[in-house]
């Protein structure tokens, strides 16, 4: 009974991480959605003076 419950105690502490990465690869498309953002409006400044 206790090895299950360490087991399933690590197991949780496991699922801890992913949620880290969620963010971080949340935050990475922000940056990559900014900086796609920045190029659009760098190209109609450049077409449209």
């Amino acid at each position: 009974m206790r090895l299950t419950k360490t087991k399933t105690y690590s197991c949780t502490e496991r699922g801890q991480p992913p949620l880290g990465l969620l963010v971080l690869r949340l935050t990475l498309r922000l940056f990559a959605a900014m900086a796609w953002w920045r190029l659009w409006l760098q190209l109609f400044e450049f077409f449209c003076p």
